[in-house]
């Protein structure tokens, strides 16, 4: 085990292809998406988890904590954003739209991918065992940008100033 500069504890595992780093969770530390990146060392990967993506979705105002066919779900306003599918590493996200979906899936099939299920529907298939933090703390934002009601979008501009 080693421990990042942000507190971080990791350990580094053999597997076929290399090292690889897998976050263990801290009590007294907050998952930080946009801030690992740079905390580790470049050819070590950061696990994402659905622990992550429900620290990522929470932290926007109005969303809330459900379920979507029997498993868990983040939710604005009724409005579906992610869950969380049967295989425990694969995230079901909803886009923008079917153009960002299919870039998506053409860009990195390695992490983004779907079922004939989802065909014609905006949502895409994350594997989050390989999805960059960074790119998904991006994604959950947009799409509760897009989901959100424009005054809470509007107050948490304000309250960011971003």
């Amino acid at each position: 085990m080693f421990r990042s500069d942000a507190g971080y504890a990791f350990r580094k595992n053999q597997r076929v292809g290399g090292d690889h780093a897998q976050r263990t969770p801290r009590p007294d530390q907050p998952f930080r998406p946009l801030v690992c990146g740079g905390l580790v060392e470049p050819r070590l990967h950061v696990v994402a988890t659905w622990s992550d993506v429900v620290a990522l979705g929470l932290a926007f105002p109005g969303v809330e904590l459900g379920t979507s066919y029997g498993t868990p779900a983040l939710r604005v306003r009724k409005a579906l954003l992610c869950r969380l599918r049967t295989e425990a590493d694969v995230l079901v996200l909803r886009v923008v739209d079917m153009g960002e979906r299919e870039a998506l899936m053409h860009d990195r099939p390695d992490v983004f991918f779907s079922t004939p299920h989802y065909d014609g529907y905006p949502y895409v298939l994350v594997r989050l065992d390989v999805v960059d933090s960074r790119e998904l703390a991006e994604l959950v934002e947009e799409i509760w940008r897009s989901r959100a009601p424009k005054r809470l979008v509007a107050e948490y501009e304000e309250s960011t100033g971003g």
